[in-house]
């Protein structure tokens, strides 16, 4: 496992990654292929259960969950879907007898592959992981920048209409008047409406 870290901590923009196996050959191939790729997974903790992956999963933040199916605890199927709405992106792994069953967790957003998986689908599914995880990475920024823009109209608008209650001002007079007062003082516009309602109210 350390040798995997090392190499994979050479590279940049790495995802943690959680890797949920019982220890067996098929595991002991994922560890191998991944030591042997250029894939972006540091660091890698591993797990062997699902109460143990569910307990290292909520002291940190993974990007990327690949689960080997079964578990000592479980097929892991309410795992992927538990990890799936945290943000994860996740790959699920399972016996061709169980695939028609776990299948239906792709309606989840889950990547899910039967064995035997051939190198270059898990090559392919390696890189469908990171940029799922990177995809999701940016719409949650793009969230955050856009929930930033709702609370900043919000706060200008309160400012206009305390303009328009205390000063009397026509909308369009209190619009200019934050507007100027930006402009004046070299401040945001979110900086001057909170001005105006310090001053107004406290």
């Amino acid at each position: 496992m350390s040798e995997i870290n090392a190499a994979a901590g050479s590279s940049a923009a790495q995802i943690p990654t959680l890797i949920v196996s019982r220890p067996c050959r098929s595991a002991d191939a994922v560890m191998r292929y991944i030591s042997e790729g250029d894939f972006p997974f540091f660091p890698i903790i591993p797990a062997v259960s699902c109460a143990e992956a569910t307990r290292t999963a909520a002291g940190s933040q993974f990007g990327i969950v690949l689960i080997n199916s079964p578990l000592c605890d479980g097929d892991g199927i309410s795992l992927a879907r538990t990890l799936a709405r945290d943000g994860c992106a996740v790959l699920l792994i399972v016996s061709a007898a169980t695939y028609p069953e776990a299948k239906k967790a792709a309606e989840d957003g889950i990547f899910v592959l039967p064995r035997p998986v051939s190198e270059p689908m898990m090559h392919s599914a390696f890189w469908f992981l990171a940029a799922a995880c990177r995809r999701s990475g940016m719409l949650s920024v793009e969230n955050e920048k856009l929930a930033g823009k709702i609370d900043e109209f919000r706060i200008i608008d309160r400012a206009k209409w305390v303009l328009i209650d205390y000063l009397k001002m026509s909308e369009e007079q209190a619009h200019r008047y934050i507007e100027k007062q930006a402009m004046d003082l070299r401040i945001p516009r979110i900086e001057a409406a909170k001005n105006i309602l310090k001053t107004y109210l406290g």
